[in-house]
């Protein structure tokens, strides 16, 4: 627990998330907090602030291996970044999460001001189509934006630019689910539509199904007289 209210409030919320990207503002203050805690970890490390565009989120992970289950007990590699070589001190890894939830809650008392930061309201998918970019253009070829659930590091992926607005930057193209037992009961969407021309109705048939996690059936997989043989390989 920290005593700072920013820092209690913003982790509150988290402790009490159920770790699903879909509504609320939970997401937003995670996603925020990662990019935070990783700029208070690598920035001081990283001389040149040109490069410090560099720094990711998964980081974290791969670099410090955060979260720890010995959080106390970090090897000298982590304590290197996680020590602020710009302050006398000489910071842990609690002074540093600290810091980062309070640069969360500072941010999002600024954008909660305007517009509560929900997951439903800002992570947005635009299907944007090469031409689309041509003003006159975009009505009759670009789709969206669709609200839709996921984001980094999801099952359900959805990444995002938080720069640009949490608006989606890419996502899987399309979700299948294959029943071995029976090919004929498996289940495919496409992210968008079948067809390329803005006039077939198969140009967006699929978009509702896809960004409402739904499925249709890969009818006709095999025929009812053919048979599947999955044989190992012979040398």
């Amino acid at each position: 627990a920290f005593d700072s209210n920013e820092a209690a409030f913003v982790q509150k919320k988290l402790v009490n998330w159920n770790f699903k990207a879909i509504a609320g503002p939970e997401p937003y203050l995670f996603y925020r907090f990662e990019h935070h805690l990783a700029g208070r970890l690598f920035a001081d490390n990283i001389k040149n602030p040109d490069e410090r565009f560099l720094i990711s989120s998964s980081w974290i992970y791969r670099i410090l291996g955060y979260p720890s289950e010995e959080p106390h007990n970090l090897p000298s590699t982590s304590k290197f970044w996680i020590d602020d070589i710009g302050t006398t001190e000489t910071e842990t890894l609690e002074n540093i999460v600290k810091l980062s939830l309070e640069d969360t809650f500072a941010e999002y008392k600024k954008v909660a001001a305007a517009r509560e930061p929900n997951w439903e309201t800002i992570h947005q998918l635009t299907y944007t189509h090469p031409l689309g970019s041509v003003k006159l253009l975009a009505p009759f070829l670009n789709r969206g934006p669709y609200t839709t659930p996921g984001g980094k590091g999801c099952v359900l992926t959805a990444s995002f630019n938080s720069e640009n607005g949490f608006a989606v930057s890419h996502n899987a193209a399309f979700r299948m689910i294959i029943d071995f037992s029976d090919l004929d009961k498996s289940l495919l969407v496409n992210s968008s539509g079948q067809c390329g021309h803005f006039l077939s109705p198969y140009y967006d048939d699929q978009i509702p199904i896809y960004t409402g996690l739904e499925y249709r059936a890969m009818e006709g997989f095999v025929s009812e007289d053919s048979i599947l043989s999955l044989q190992p390989g012979i040398e």
